[in-house]
Parts: C-alpha cells; sequence; structure tokens
C-alpha cells in the first residue's frame, strides 16, 4: 500500500446537460425523497464512497427544478466535508486543492445569491475524491476504470460530461494523466446499478425500477437476488395460479440467496420446485426445518440440483429423527461439492461421530471449505491415527471449525495445527472431569511444541471446562501461551452440578490473563449458581485492547469500577443473572471510563451504581436494562424516589422490564420519564408522541412470556388522571391512614389496570437527554 505522499487526488469538472423532460426528473423526485434511503442518509458520512456521489450529483440536479433549499443543504455539506479533511490531512498538494475547491464554492454561493436563474447555467462544481488504494502507479490505468469511483458518476436524469486529471508522480506516462467520456443516464451499466441497489430498501429497489426503461434491467434484478420466506410466502410462490409464481418462473435464475424461516413445513416436491426456480442458488438458509413425506427414497432433498452454485448452506434440523439427520448430512457432503461455508444444527444428544478417517473423507469430500459449524463430535483418537498425523494435506484457505471436542482434546488440536495452519477459530473444546493427562496427551504436547510456529492465525477459541478439570486446562492454556498464539476473543463456560465459590474465580482469571495484551472480547457463562464476590478483574490486572465484556453468572456480585479499572478500550458491557455494584473502598477514578453501551438482563443493580455509572461513563450513548430489579440505595424522608442518570445523555434507552425495590422491601411498578427535546420514543403498539412525560407501569415478571409486562400513557386524558393522583399523593407509599383516600381517589379516576400499583408511589428516571426511548420487549 503506497503512502499518501505517493498516492494524490483527482478533480472532476462536471457539466450538467438537460436533456430529459422535466416530467422524468418530478418522477424520480417523487420516488427518491419518499425513499427510506434518502430519509436516512447523512451527506458525506457515510463509508460508501458511491452513494455519497451519487447523492451529490442527484440532489444538484434535482433542486434546479424544484426545491431550491436542498442546494443551501448540499453547499453546508459539502463545506464541512472539505473542512473536515482540510484539518485531518497533512498534505500540502491536498490542502491547496481544498483551499481552490472552496474558493470555487463560494464563488457558486456568490452567483447564486445575484440571480437564482444560474442554477439552470451551472457548468461545473467541483468535487474531491481522495485515492487511498493505490490505483496512482504505471499502468494502474485499466485498474482504475473497474474500479466503482469512476463510473458511478454517470446516473439517471441528465448525462453528464465531465474530465478529470490526476497529479501524478512524475514517472506516468502522459497518455495516463487524462480520460474523457460521456454517457447518458439511461445507459448506466446494469454494474453500476446493482451497486447502487446493495445500499437500498426492497421498497426502494421496486420504486427504481419506475423510473425509466433503462433502469428496469438492472433493479429488477437486484429485487430477485436476496428471497426470504415464511410459510404463507412459500404457498404462494409455488402456486401455479398466482402472479408471483409467474415472477419466479421468470427471474428465479437471477436469485443467489435463499432464507426459509422458521416453522416452515414443507413437501418434499416443493423442495424439489425450489431447486428447479433457482438454478443459481449460492446461499441457501432453512431455519428449523421441517419437511415430511420423502420425495425420492435415495435423495431425501435432491441436493445434486445445486452441485455446481451452491457455495453456504444452513439447516436447522431440530424436527428430524437421527436417521434422517444421517442422511441429509452424507447427501450434503457427496453433492454440494463447492460449498465454502455448512452450518448443520441437529436436536438430540445423539451427536454425528467422527473417526480420524471419517473427517478425512470429509476434507477430501468438500475440497473448497473454508467455514465448518456442525453439531458433531470427534472419537477418541489413537497412537496409530495420531501417527497418522503428519501425512494429512494441509488447508491453509481453512478459517473456522466449530465442532464438539471433548475426546482426546490435545491431539485433535495437533491435528488441527498441521491440517488448518492458518485457522482463525476454534470451537467448541471440552476440558471434562480428567484430573490428569495420559501418556498420548503428554507426548502429543511436546509434537505440537515441535511444530514451526502453529496456530499463528488463531484468534478465536471456544471452550467449556469442568470444575474439577483445573490442572488439565491449566496446562493447556499454558502450552497455548508459550507457543505465542495471539488470542483475540475468548468464549468460557465452567460446567458443575454443584454451587461455585469464590475459588472456581481462577477459571477467569487463567483465561485472560495470558492474553491480557491482545484479547479484545470475552464472554464468561457459569451453568452453575455461584456464591461470593466475581473477583474476576483485580486493580492491578491491564488490559489494554480490551472492547467487549459479557458476564453471565447466575448469583454473583460484579464490581462495576473494578471492571472498568485499567480497562482503556472497554466499551460494551453485558451483565446477566448477577448484582452489579461497585466497591467502597475503591478510590475515586482519575479518569472518565470509555463505555459507550450497557446491557443488563435479569440483573440487580443499586440506585448509587447507575448514578456511579453516568458520572464516570461520560460516552454511554446505549443502555438497556431487561427484567432489572433497580434496588433503592438510600432515601431522604420526603423525597421522591429517583433513579439519577442527569449526567448521561443517551442515544437509545430501551427499557424491556425493570422494577424498584425500596429500602423497606416493597416494591413500585410504575415510573416517570421525563420529557426530552431529543426524545424520539418508540413504544410499542402506540404512536410516536415527541417530548412528552410518559408514565410506565410495568407487571410482574411472571407475564413476561405472554408480553403483558407494561403499559404506557403519554399525553391525553389517562396521563393528565395519572398526575392528578400523584399531585394529590405524591410519591407517597401506601399508609394506613391514605389507603381510604387514595383508594377512593383511583375509583374515581377509573384507571383500571393502574388502580392496584398507584398507592405504591412513583420513581422518577433522570437522564440529560435521549433520542431514542424503546418501552416493551
Amino acid at each position: 500500500m503506497p503512502s499518501i505522499k505517493n498516492i494524490n487526488f483527482f478533480l472532476i469538472q462536471l457539466t450538467i446537460k438537460e436533456e430529459l423532460a422535466s416530467h422524468s426528473r418530478l418522477n424520480f423526485w417523487s420516488v427518491y425523497t419518499n425513499s427510506s434511503t434518502f430519509k436516512r442518509s447523512v451527506f458525506f458520512k457515510s463509508a460508501n464512497t458511491s452513494v455519497l456521489i451519487f447523492h451529490l450529483f442527484l440532489l444538484l440536479d434535482l433542486v434546479s427544478f424544484t426545491r431550491m433549499q436542498f442546494l443551501l443543504i448540499l453547499i453546508r455539506d459539502t463545506w464541512w466535508m472539505m473542512s473536515t479533511y482540510y484539518e485531518t490531512n497533512e498534505c500540502p498538494e491536498v490542502k491547496k486543492t481544498l483551499i481552490l475547491g472552496g474558493s470555487k464554492l463560494v464563488l457558486m454561493v456568490s452567483n447564486f445569491v445575484k440571480s437564482v436563474t444560474w442554477l439552470r447555467t451551472l457548468s461545473f462544481i467541483l468535487f474531491l475524491i481522495f485515492v487511498n488504494i493505490g490505483l496512482c502507479k504505471p499502468g494502474y490505468k485499466n485498474a482504475l476504470l473497474r474500479k466503482e469511483y469512476f463510473p458511478i458518476i454517470f446516473f439517471p436524469l441528465f448525462s453528464l460530461s465531465f474530465t478529470y486529471s490526476f497529479i501524478f508522480d512524475n514517472s506516468l506516462r502522459e497518455k495516463d494523466r487524462a480520460i474523457a467520456s460521456i454517457m447518458l443516464a439511461s445507459e448506466l451499466p446494469v454494474e453500476i446499478m446493482l451497486c447502487i441497489a446493495e445500499s437500498l430498501e426492497l421498497r426502494d429497489k421496486a420504486r427504481c425500477c419506475l423510473v425509466c426503461k433503462g433502469w428496469l434491467p438492472g433493479f429488477q434484478k437486484s429485487l430477485f437476488e436476496i428471497i426470504v420466506l415464511n410459510k404463507i410466502g412459500i404457498n404462494k410462490l409455488l402456486d401455479p395460479t398466482s402472479p408471483a409464481s409467474n415472477l419466479l418462473l421468470e427471474h428465479g435464475h437471477n436469485t443467489r440467496t435463499l432464507r426459509i424461516r422458521k416453522d416452515s413445513l414443507l413437501h418434499n416436491r416443493k423442495l424439489y420446485a425450489f431447486q428447479k426456480h433457482f438454478p443459481n442458488l449460492e446461499c441457501f438458509r432453512w431455519e428449523l426445518s421441517r419437511l415430511i413425506e420423502p420425495f425420492v427414497p435415495n435423495d431425501i432433498y435432491g441436493w445434486n440440483m445445486w452441485t455446481e452454485s451452491l457455495t453456504k448452506l444452513e439447516l436447522h434440523l431440530s424436527y428430524h429423527v437421527n436417521n434422517d439427520q444421517d442422511k441429509i448430512f452424507n447427501l450434503v457432503r457427496l453433492n454440494l461439492c463447492r460449498l465454502k461455508q455448512l452450518k448443520l444444527c441437529v436436536s438430540g444428544s445423539d451427536m454425528h461421530p467422527f473417526t480420524f478417517d471419517d473427517f478425512e473423507l470429509l476434507n477430501d469430500q468438500l475440497p473448497e471449505l473454508m467455514c465448518m459449524s456442525i453439531t458433531a463430535r470427534f472419537e477418541e483418537m489413537n497412537y496409530d491415527e495420531l501417527s497418522k498425523v503428519k501425512e494429512v494435506k494441509p488447508r491453509p484457505c481453512f478459517k473456522s471449525l466449530q465442532i464438539h471436542i471433548g475426546k482426546s482434546t490435545y491431539e485433535w488440536i495437533y491435528y488441527i495445527a498441521i491440517k488448518y495452519p492458518n485457522i482463525s477459530t476454534v470451537g467448541l473444546l471440552y476440558f471434562g472431569q480428567a484430573l490428569s493427562l495420559n501418556l498420548l496427551a503428554y507426548q502429543t504436547l511436546t509434537r505440537l511444541a515441535e511444530l514451526p510456529r502453529p496456530l499463528q492465525q488463531l484468534e478465536r477459541i471456544d471452550m467449556t471446562v469442568h470444575v474439577l478439570a483445573v490442572h488439565i486446562y491449566q496446562i493447556f492454556l499454558n502450552q497455548l501461551h508459550g507457543l505465542n498464539i495471539p488470542i483475540k476473543h475468548v468464549w468460557l463456560a465452567v460446567a458443575s452440578r454443584h454451587c461455585l465459590d469464590n475459588a472456581s474465580k481462577d477459571y477467569a482469571r487463567l483465561t485472560a490473563k495470558p492474553w491480557a495484551n491482545t484479547l479484545k472480547e470475552l464472554s464468561i457463562t457459569y451453568y452453575s449458581s455461584y456464591s461470593g464476590s466475581f473477583h474476576f478483574f483485580n486493580h492491578d490486572d491491564y488490559y489494554p485492547c480490551l472492547v467487549d465484556l459479557n458476564i453471565t453468572v447466575y448469583g454473583a456480585v460484579i464490581f462495576i469500577n473494578v471492571v472498568l479499572a485499567n480497562r482503556p478500550s472497554l466499551k460494551t458491557i453485558k451483565v446477566t443473572c448477577g448484582l452489579v455494584s461497585y466497591g467502597l473502598g475503591s478510590s475515586t477514578p482519575s479518569i472518565k471510563h470509555g463505555l459507550r453501551d450497557l446491557s443488563l438482563l435479569k440483573t440487580k443493580i443499586s440506585t448509587k451504581t447507575l448514578t456511579y455509572i453516568s458520572i464516570y461513563c461520560d460516552n454511554l450513548k446505549n443502555m438497556t436494562l431487561d427484567r432489572v430489579k433497580i434496588l433503592e440505595s438510600q432515601n431522604i424522608i420526603n423525597s421522591p424516589h429517583c433513579i439519577d442518570m442527569s449526567s448521561t445523555h443517551f442515544k437509545k434507552l430501551r427499557i424491556k422490564h425493570i422494577e424498584f425495590i425500596k429500602q423497606t422491601k416493597s416494591n413500585i411498578s410504575v415510573f416517570l420519564f421525563p420529557s426530552s427535546e431529543e426524545k424520539r420514543e418508540k413504544i410499542k403498539y402506540r404512536r410516536q408522541n415527541p417530548t412528552e412525560n410518559v408514565w410506565a407501569c410495568f407487571h410482574d415478571w411472571e407475564s413476561y412470556d405472554k408480553g403483558l409486562i407494561f403499559d404506557v400513557q403519554k399525553k391525553g386524558e389517562e396521563a393528565e388522571k395519572i398526575e392528578e393522583y400523584f399531585r394529590a399523593f405524591s410519591y407517597m407509599s401506601r399508609r394506613l391512614d391514605t389507603m381510604h383516600q387514595s383508594l377512593e381517589l383511583v375509583d374515581r379516576l377509573s384507571l383500571g389496570i393502574w388502580a392496584s400499583f398507584l398507592p405504591d408511589g412513583y420513581v422518577t428516571l433522570k437522564y440529560g437527554s435521549v433520542e431514542d426511548l424503546v418501552i416493551g420487549p
């Protein structure tokens, strides 16, 4: 990759020639401005350069006919982009050209102010594109023409006459310095349409088909590239009398991805019809497959019809008996020899067994496979098989293997190191109840250490450890650490039939400590209840690269300040089934934490802890609370109950279910979410009504699975009744001397299901601001 000094930029000078009637422009204007893509786009802030250029020139042309104010938006955002690149770029030539472009932009604005009619005769506009992909070397002219930066600027409803020139190094030939071309918008190549269609939603693609005849083939092709079906959609699509069936016959050859949603019951002849109608299918995903009446006794799925095209296959065979599961797996490996990704999930505890010879045969049958995730298990490897491992043919392109490795774990790791030298993901390694290694395992460790730099591309490893296997597990970790393998992602599950104690914390520290300098993502799950404080991190443990942390430990106490300390890159935390608190004896942090996303599921947390997070996590933008009990830390007499996160400005706050537990152990189910100028509410089954106070009442946990977990009142008569009640009784909890009065007012207000909750009072969740408030599942 050449440096920025060797990579310059090119200028695009555009002359917009009006060559189509105004009604064509207005037709596209209505299509484009009503599209969801246009509504959610942010100019010059997307990573897709092609779409940005498309927006820029499209708006420039449309504004000359309809909405003049869009020109001002265009000018503003173009200037913003130029100034941003000027501040961040150190290349003098780039800065010089940015100044030139800014001057041209100012001149254009001045002329526009003098006469609006100038808009019809704009001769050019400067737009800078920085090439950072090494296209400015000699001989790269043809490569440039194949890139998306060159052709994307020929787009609809007008023709562009443009020239561009490069500020090349002196070594470039003169004939490579300039290229000129003229092209009508209706002649936009299909490849470019497909590139644009990737950023559009389905209904926007359908609207683009109606713009002009030149656009119809490309965008119509993009409509059928991905098809997602449920039970009703399958019946319509395969019904010979339905219009959808005719479209399938005409355009089925364009489909590359087919996804059948869960619980879709198929007869075998229907699946056979799919294979005929989608002959060029590349990706097939079937969730919870249910199939009856085998069509051909020896080939119940007919996979041989997709032998040449299918490269990705994902099947969930939960509704099949074990005999059918084995048949399907054997048919897949025999017929789909071009598969690159394979995922097979089966039900039951009887997993498909693989011996050394069986797995070698599978590799021969699927020579192009790069990723495999199957519900199967490796059998125990004997000495003769271990001796043959060194003779296996390596597969350097293979990257990911997900299979149950519970027997001969060390032997199979040795096999994987030789067979897949560039593998990046391995799982699931299981360390059972064995207390020590056998002789063959020790010999395998010696052979693994003798290999020249094995498993150097390994980044993710998934492991399950039994509580009694700490010794052999530690030997394995020490072996990997001694090989200098840069592990970045670790998933660890600890299994035991009994309640775990504080000694079990060693598993988590043993796992993370060897890769403290490289670890980016860590997920810890304890399948048994845990007693005591979960001191996974010590204050002196430093993890400079850790970004994501997922902890699922039932009954554990997790100190959030200890977790955040010395983890400067930690951005996402998810805690399930525990108590989140902070250590009282800890010192006040000298710097703010970088936490951005916090998710709590079936968790307890105190109000003081939430306030601590709000104060010391300035970058917290997203928070999810799902079945969370919020414990009252302290309450001043005659003051309202409050959860103070006023230092936090949320982008998205999602409340699925919360409950407030007072110090007296009584519960409060009514919550007030104050109005915010930046708030956009998304409350299930209710219209959006921004900047209003929101009252929410959350039901008991037993109703969660039934979906009856919350009720919301905003602006309107019901909300006014709630506010009237609390003006009379404020935040006071139910007491004997006020019970009769409060119940009388509830009955008079006719508040229905809120009646039994209001006398307990309410809790205010304070925040600095919130852009997106989501209440409900």
